[in-house]
């Protein structure tokens, strides 16, 4: 069995601050291997208002301490007015497919009233090799159940022999 060495390498990124949707926060990290080259970190970013979308990261294979690239725009904005992610959104899982396609499970922000906030997954498919993406569907993919009725996110996605499963 193949084991894995870590090494605490500090502070790689964090917003600058300048990109309105993008001013503070690179939330829950969530790699994936593009290239020999690079390794993309998908992150979440918070605005002036703590609203957050998604957004990457890109650091070099050779020292990850070497950011390549940040996205200039959000991957995905808030949803329209009314829908369970229309007060922010946090990428949780991003796959990718082959033939630049990938999915990101993600988790969408629904205020309420008698209760703070509902937490719902959604999930948005990218055509570009993870440089933007679309909603699948403008509800929850993860429905809520008796037992989960506040709460049915965060999700980490496998992708094998054909089938998605989601912890």
């Amino acid at each position: 069995m193949h084991s894995m060495q870590w090494r605490k390498l500090g502070l790689i990124y964090n917003a600058d601050g300048s990109r309105p949707w993008a001013k503070s926060h690179a939330m829950l990290p969530t790699p994936v291997h593009l290239s020999d080259e690079v390794v993309r970190v998908y992150v979440t970013h918070c605005d002036a208002d703590g609203v957050g979308r998604p957004g990457y990261v890109d650091l070099s294979t050779s020292d990850l301490r070497v950011v390549v690239g940040v996205s200039k725009a959000p991957l995905l904005d808030l949803g329209r007015p009314g829908s369970f992610d229309e007060n922010g959104l946090l990428a949780c899982s991003v796959v990718h497919l082959g033939g630049g396609r990938a999915f990101m499970y993600y988790v969408g922000f629904e205020l309420g009233t008698k209760i703070r906030y509902r937490l719902l997954t959604g999930l948005a498919v990218s055509e570009d090799g993870g440089e933007s993406f679309t909603r699948y569907s403008q509800t929850p993919v993860v429905v809520r159940s008796d037992a989960e009725g506040y709460f049915r996110c965060g999700p980490y996605c496998v992708h094998e022999r054909g089938r998605f499963r989601l912890w």
